[in-house]
């Protein structure tokens, strides 16, 4: 009991079980319009992603989500942006969680 009680007030002490933000599980799928040049990104399901730290790279313009994600400040699933693209570009979903860490949620190869 007291090498537990140890641990607890010595992880508490060095701020060892502070908040650990974990990298959101989502899913994406990309639609590809040759004629158009552009591709959508839809998200199709798994957690709901703060606006300002789900980030589309890669794109030929910058990338923005639909109108209707702005109104609750979330990217969920059913919801899409759209980005010019060039032949061979590669598109990554990034979720930016502050503090210097990031992950790749999905990724797409626009074909050649």
């Amino acid at each position: 009991v007291t090498v537990i009680l140890a641990a607890v007030v010595s992880t508490l002490v060095l701020g060892l079980g502070g908040d650990v933000q974990s990298t959101p599980q989502a899913s994406f799928s990309f639609d590809y319009d040759q004629s158009a040049g552009t591709v959508t990104v839809t998200h199709t399901g798994g957690a709901d992603i703060d606006i300002n730290d789900a980030t589309v790279t890669g794109a030929t313009t910058s990338f923005s989500w639909d109108t209707g994600v702005d109104t609750d400040s979330k990217v969920t699933a059913g919801e899409t942006g759209t980005a010019d693209v060039d032949p061979a570009d590669q598109l990554q979903v990034v979720w930016n969680g502050g503090e210097g860490k990031s992950s790749i949620l999905a990724s797409y190869q626009v074909p050649s």
